[in-house]
């Protein structure tokens, strides 16, 4: 009977991500974290999206892969709640971005992922971008990227 190597990487990575964030950015944050799925296409809430959906395996060692871990903050705004709306996007993008940036986000990450697979580096340098989608009202986008190299802990 032969192993089926994993490469599923970017499902448990964005659960690590979101299990680490939740123990970390508190309780009014924590009820917005979601991961892997973005349902704010379905309504106007406003939440902290975690996904992990592109990345590529090295060709000469299939079973490690480079991942690129993108947290995003989402804020819905209206026009007449803006000055306020935009404030508390600003503290919620500060808290996570905060997290993310830690110096130990490798170990942290590697705290909360599932068995079979180990997280090996995380990339040093961070992206950040901010969008603003609306003229009356809309959506406020804050996001932090991060490369993770992950490699498979199972026999070939």
């Amino acid at each position: 009977m032969s192993t089926i190597r994993r490469y599923d990487y970017e499902i448990p990575l964005s659960d690590a991500a979101k299990k680490y964030l939740a123990g970390l950015i508190g309780d009014d944050l924590s009820p917005l974290l979601v991961s892997w799925t973005d349902p704010m296409s379905e309504d106007d809430s406003s939440r902290i999206v975690i996904l992990s959906n592109r990345g590529n395996t090295m060709v000469e060692s299939p079973g490690n892969s480079f991942l690129q871990l993108d947290v995003i903050v989402r804020t819905f705004w209206k026009q007449p709640s803006m000055n306020d709306d935009f404030t508390e996007h600003r503290r919620r993008q500060n808290i996570v971005f905060d997290k993310m940036m830690s110096p130990t986000l490798a170990d942290d990450l590697m705290a909360n992922i599932e068995a079979g697979i180990k997280i090996d580096f995380v990339q040093p340098r961070r992206d950040f971008e901010t969008e603003i989608f609306g003229k009356d009202g809309g959506f406020i986008e804050s996001k932090i990227t991060t490369g993770v190299h992950c490699f498979s802990t199972e026999a070939a």
